[in-house]
């Protein structure tokens, strides 16, 4: 029975139907019987990231694992899957002068136990960067600031030591095609168009644990 289950693990690329396809299925049958959401962890070796995150965000993945896959990295997965995100706190910087997104972002955030706190200009960015840049995880980038474009910023990160590694994530009104052109040379994890939703802003904390 479907309510045994705790946990799916599906591979993307399967004879017959896909993995996107099954997950949707599984999340349309959910829904028309009203059942409790099964975790399902993607295991794949297609490593492009907007895949990975249509996967998440669009089809209602709850995690994607890359092969070869440890044992130790299943298993935290699942763990991951079951239980929820303790143990997997993060530190997030939002850069982001409209209120109402940034306090939609922090909120989102904080819920899930991670810690989130807002930047209003590219000015408060750098300052906060360059006081707690060893321990961000992630920033989360909107382009059209008071004092300049996300990209300075982004483009500032990954020339300072501490930041040069440290993921981004384009949040923006563009189209992710158009974010990329606009960010093209910059290394970004990935590009979110504006409305975000809640579904989305998790789906990218999810692949910061692997």
């Amino acid at each position: 029975e479907e309510d045994d289950v705790d946990v799916i693990i599906t591979d993307l690329r399967m004879p017959g139907m896909s993995g996107q396809a099954f997950i949707t299925e599984v999340r349309q049958t959910e829904k028309e019987k009203r059942k409790r959401k099964v975790p399902i962890i993607v295991l794949t070796a297609e490593s492009n990231m907007e895949e990975r995150v249509n996967c998440l965000s669009k089809y209602g993945a709850t995690d994607y694992l890359l092969k070869p896959i440890k044992l130790s990295q299943l298993l935290q997965g699942i763990t991951y899957a079951i239980v929820g995100p303790r143990g997997h706190k993060k530190t997030i910087m939002i850069v982001e002068d409209d209120t109402i997104s940034a306090c939609f972002l922090a909120q989102t955030l904080k819920q899930q136990g991670h810690d989130a706190f807002v930047s209003k200009t590219i000015k408060e960015a750098k300052d906060g960067i360059v006081e707690n840049g060893h321990n961000l995880d992630l920033i989360l980038l909107d382009n059209m600031l008071p004092d300049g474009q996300g990209r300075d910023l982004a483009i500032f990160m990954r020339q300072y030591k501490q930041t040069k590694k440290t993921p981004i994530v384009s949040i923006s009104g563009m189209s992710s095609a158009e974010q990329k052109v606009l960010y093209e040379g910059v290394d970004l994890l990935a590009y979110m168009q504006k409305p975000l939703k809640k579904t989305e802003v998790l789906s990218i904390i999810n692949l910061l644990h692997q």
